[in-house]
């Protein structure tokens, strides 16, 4: 029995680069996730978005700061403004966007959360890009300190982390 266990310990090498390479995925932000977009799309968009083309295709980001808020301390987000995402990507006549995020949970936008209240498409925080363990790439957030009138429960369901998809809703 020691002499299994010794041969099974001697083949377990664990080097710095395997345990790399086996934290990549939970720790480290990624410029390569994806968003994919469905619904009323332009003619010619893309059914899936990057950071990288994202940035190409809205090149003008926005920071706000975030009061402490489901964060152990107050973050400055980074993003781009829902408007701007919308305007680049979506049909001229949408009136709502549904977000789902990686464990399916979803939330409904309508037009005047960013078109009025700045809902922001947010990748980094603080500076660095969102990881996933911090409920990155991207994210659904809302300056409370510009728009007190937001800091309300059902402004709190609209806060979508780790958004897998973006389901542009135009009437027809």
């Amino acid at each position: 029995m020691h002499l299994v266990i010794k041969m099974l310990a001697s083949s377990l090498i664990i080097t710095p680069s395997s345990l790399t390479a086996f934290a990549a995925p939970f720790a480290s932000p990624s410029r390569t996730h994806k968003i994919t977009l469905l619904g009323a799309l332009k003619r010619g968009a893309p059914t899936q978005v990057s950071l990288d083309l994202l940035l190409k295709d809205v090149p003008k980001t926005h920071a706000f700061k975030a009061p402490k808020w489901q964060e152990e301390a107050p973050q400055e987000f980074e993003g781009v403004l829902l408007s701007d995402f919308v305007a680049a990507y979506g049909r001229p006549n949408v009136v709502e966007l549904l977000v789902v995020a990686t464990n399916k949970y979803a939330s409904s936008l309508l037009a005047a959360d960013w078109r009025e209240n700045g809902a922001m498409l947010a990748f980094r925080s603080n500076g660095a890009l969102i990881p996933t363990r911090n409920r990155g790439t991207f994210r659904v957030v809302f300056d409370y300190v510009r728009h007190p009138k937001l800091e309300q429960q059902v402004y709190d369901m609209k806060w979508v982390w780790q958004v897998e998809s973006l389901t542009f809703i135009a009437p027809k």
